[in-house]
């Protein structure tokens, strides 16, 4: 028996009317809020109404975050993925920690290889103490099988990638031990051939601030007395490796 909509729409027209009159407005306003520019949206009252902030916003594409009746900001959660890099880790806690509600430390008992590895930043988390309050860690598991669109994650709008807004080195160790290490864990498997782990081409390679595997995208200038840099990076002794690689050992303590 086929169903009509006729005796439905007789009986409720303006119960209906009413509906579809609410749906389209709330579309409507939805629509209105993610295609509305900053100066519309500064005017309604519905970002923190802050030059600054403002200005800060738009020179990276972004609305500033709406205020809320309460007052309350958004929370910023940083999450790191790490394998050996201590010094890193605590260098970035130190740069960001006034900045972030929350760190989250992610760490795997394997590599992207899927060998054992030492689970260091668990090892060493007492060298953390200082920021332990704004720390949490997660051990990575593995599931025995999982849907492969868990890995595919997709954004809306291309304003979601932030440039130019960190520091990346796969070159900052202090030991060529660290450095190899890194090699045979890397995704990537053709990093790791046996041509490219010859220490004497990685030391010339860190010292000339050049690629090691030859990509011409990657390669550095030497920026002499350079200030834009970690608080820590600039300011500890311990650090000093990482602004100096130009003597024979290239800022490695095991090498040559």
């Amino acid at each position: 028996m086929a169903l009509s909509l006729r005796p439905l729409l007789s009986k409720q027209p303006y119960k209906i009317l009413l509906y579809l009159f609410a749906f389209f407005s709330a579309v409507f306003v939805l629509l209105r809020l993610y295609l509305s520019s900053d100066e519309d949206l500064l005017a309604l009252g519905t970002i923190q109404d802050s030059p600054e902030i403002h200005a800060l916003c738009s020179s990276h594409g972004f609305t500033a975050y709406p205020a809320t009746a309460s007052g309350a900001r958004r929370k910023i959660y940083d999450l790191t993925m790490i394998n050996t890099e201590l010094d890193w880790l605590e260098i970035r806690l130190d740069a960001l920690y006034d900045e972030v509600d929350v760190f989250i430390i992610v760490e795997s008992p394997k590599t992207f290889h899927g060998h054992a590895k030492l689970m260091v930043a668990k090892d060493n988390w007492d060298r953390f103490a200082k920021y332990h309050d704004k720390m949490l860690y997660h051990e990575l598991e593995f599931p025995s099988s999982f849907h492969p669109r868990r890995t595919f994650v997709s954004r809306w709008r291309e304003s979601g990638r932030y440039a130019n807004s960190s520091w990346h080195c796969s070159s900052c160790f202090d030991s060529m031990e660290l450095f190899l290490n890194k090699m045979a864990s890397f995704s990537h498997r053709w990093m790791n051939g046996a041509e490219y782990r010859d220490p004497a081409r990685i030391a010339h390679a860190v010292r000339e601030g050049l690629d090691i595997w030859g990509r011409r995208s990657s390669t550095f200038e030497r920026l002499i007395d350079n200030q834009d840099l970690p608080p820590l990076v600039r300011d500890d002794p311990r650090y000093g490796y990482l602004k100096d690689r130009s003597g024979e050992s290239a800022g490695m303590k095991d090498y040559p």
